[in-house]
């Protein structure tokens, strides 16, 4: 999770002399909902990976799909739109990756058998 977070501060200084610093504050603003959703539903998922399996990661594939949906219709047909607009579905992307996040967590901690 943290390289995620990281990797996307590492993006805003690269790109942030040519868009100038209110562009980034905007952009972090504007992304804040989809940081906060995944990280909240990660940790809420990762228990229900033990118990429901591959379904939780499936409902979160689900879910991303409705956010990027609802992000299509908020945007699209306007070729651009305030942080209001915006913001429920950006929220929806995050919450359904957060059972995406938390089941690679799962497996990348798995130990390797020998072999």
């Amino acid at each position: 999770m943290l390289p995620l977070v990281g990797s996307s501060g590492v993006w805003t200084q690269a790109v942030g002399p040519q868009v100038g610093a209110q562009a980034q504050s905007r952009a972090a603003f504007a992304l804040s909902p989809l940081m906060i959703g995944m990280i909240v539903v990660s940790f809420v998922a990762r228990p229900l990976l033990a118990k429901a399996g591959p379904a939780v990661v499936t409902g979160g594939l689900l879910v991303t799909v409705v956010g990027a949906a609802a992000l299509w219709l908020a945007t699209g047909h306007q070729g651009g739109a305030g942080v209001e607009m915006f913001a429920p579905a950006v929220f929806l992307l995050g919450v359904g990756m957060g059972p995406c996040v938390a089941s690679i967590c799962d497996v990348a901690a798995v130990e390797r058998p020998a072999g």
